[in-house]
């Protein structure tokens, strides 16, 4: 299964890593500015989607995405567009 695919099945397991306030922070967050959740929503996102064994993480390195931040980086990133277009309809 390709990367993005991977990533749009990964969306309702981090909603739920999230509370409805943390929802709408991140959001409201400007794209450049995303990283100020690696600390927290990233940590959670590396422990539990970001396992050795799973499909996302094996999806990432096959696009020879090799660090687990880049990796949730690019998870916050498109999470972050899902949301505003989920907002949107």
């Amino acid at each position: 299964m390709d990367l993005y695919e991977e990533i749009k099945k990964s969306f309702p397991k981090i909603g739920k890593l999230l509370t409805e306030s943390s929802l709408r922070e991140f959001a409201q967050t400007p794209y450049n500015l995303l990283g100020e959740f690696q600390a927290g929503p990233g940590t959670m996102i590396r422990l539990k989607l970001l396992r050795r064994n799973s499909p996302l993480y094996k999806a990432f390195l096959r696009e020879g995405v090799l660090n687990k931040y880049d990796m949730t980086l690019v998870l916050f990133h498109e999470f972050r567009k899902h949301l505003l277009a989920s907002s949107e309809t």
